[in-house]
């Protein structure tokens, strides 16, 4: 019943008679103007996505996740910390001392 009344609404305000072909010009307007909006709006979403993804990949090509440094100074003994680290991280691609 009310998909019957949503279509019934519907072309009446898009196919008006001859009587008020204004009204249908903007219906029709209207309708054209938010599938343009929601058309760009999927458009820009769908790329400020994949420019986010890009941008992730980028900065953590350059910097790591984990950062590990000492205070006054360089780590000594930093094989030893580096084999603890890597028993705690489980799913890690690597590790490198500099």
């Amino acid at each position: 019943m009310i998909k019957r009344f949503e279509w019934y609404v519907a072309l009446r305000y898009l196919l008006a008679g001859k009587k008020h072909r204004f009204t249908s010009f903007i219906s029709v307007m209207a309708v054209v103007g938010v599938s343009i909006g929601v058309c760009a709006l999927i458009v820009v979403i769908a790329v400020m996505a994949g420019f986010q993804k890009e941008l992730r990949e980028r900065l953590l090509g350059v910097n790591s996740h984990l950062i590990v440094q000492r205070l006054g100074g360089p780590v000594l003994g930093y094989q030893g910390l580096m084999r603890e680290i890597s028993k705690l991280l489980v799913e890690k691609r690597g590790l490198s001392g500099f």
